[in-house]
């Protein structure tokens, strides 16, 4: 995804401000740190997408990437559309955030 884009493979004229990077996300969660026995012992929790969802990156107004399909513990894994800030669309299988076909 956006945040495993080495600074390589950005070019000059796609530079992306993290500071403004705003993350919009709908669909099935998992908590790595919860614990089932003892749920009020740590009242906040880390929450990964996992399962099927949709997840948008927006710096502004403009859209950086989006990605709709399946998640594994935060990660794109399973089949889905991942777009572009230039609206290049991949669509296929991912595994551990990588295309893969």
């Amino acid at each position: 995804g956006l945040f495993r884009k080495k600074k390589s493979e950005q070019q000059s004229n796609e530079s992306v401000d993290m500071n403004d990077v705003r993350v919009f996300y709908d669909g099935e969660v998992i908590c790595g740190d919860y614990d089932v026995n003892n749920p009020d012992d740590y009242p906040f929790h880390n929450l990964f997408p996992h399962g099927k969802g949709k997840i948008t990156y927006m710096e502004g107004e403009t859209i950086v990437e989006q990605y709709e399909g399946k998640f594994k513990g935060g990660q794109y894994h399973g089949l889905g559309v991942l777009v572009d800030r230039n609206g290049k669309v991949f669509e296929g299988k991912f595994r551990s955030g990588k295309i893969f076909n």
